[in-house]
This record gives structure tokens, C-alpha cells and sequence, in this order.
């Protein structure tokens, strides 16, 4: 399994990659590769040149929002399965969600 995880905060995405890995093994699943992206550009990379499965995204980013991101990577990869990550308001999510078809 093939995981990406982007976050313009390196320690928390470490945090998430530690905790991802944890739960994985948990269930058998011994070869997961993570990849961490603190931009969204380096993700959209790692996703065109490797089979990603899976990706947790951080919504609030200085470059490209999640949403933003989320949409470039549906347009290549529709199958693959985003988990938003974020501190923001969660009606003012669901709206923008709503709003990019997802």
C-alpha cells in the first residue's frame, strides 16, 4: 500500500505517518511506503509517477488548498481515496466539499 500525506506542517504529518503505520500493522498490512509532501506540488508529483492508494490532506496549505488539490489529483485518479485533515469549521467544509463534487 502506497499512503501520501500532505501537510505544510512536518510534524504533524510525521505524527500522522507514525499513527497510519501503527494502525496498518494493526491489521497485516507489513509493506506500506508513506510519502510526505509539505506542498501540494510534490504530491500531485508523487501521484502522477506512483501508484498512490491512499492520501491524507490537509485542507489549509499556502499554496494549494486541500480542495484545489483534491480536484487536480480527481482529474488523473478519480479511484484513489482522499481523508482530509484540518482544524477549520466543519459546516464551512461540508460547503466547499458540496461545491468541488466531492
Amino acid at each position: 500500500m502506497v499512503i501520501g500525506i500532505c501537510d505544510d506542517n512536518r510534524e504533524d504529518a510525521i505524527r500522522i505517518q507514525q499513527e497510519v503505520c501503527k494502525c496498518l500493522k494493526l491489521f497485516g498490512e507489513e509493506k506500506t511506503i508513506t510519502m510526505i509532501s509539505e506542498d501540494g506540488r510534490k504530491l500531485l508529483e508523487n501521484c502522477r509517477t506512483k501508484m498512490v492508494n491512499l492520501i491524507f490532506l490537509d485542507l489549509e496549505m499556502p499554496e494549494c488548498n486541500g480542495f484545489e488539490l483534491a480536484e487536480q489529483i480527481y482529474d488523473f485518479n478519480p479511484a484513489i481515496k482522499i481523508i482530509f485533515l484540518t482544524m477549520k469549521i466543519w459546516y464551512l467544509i461540508l460547503m466547499n466539499m458540496h461545491r468541488c463534487g466531492l
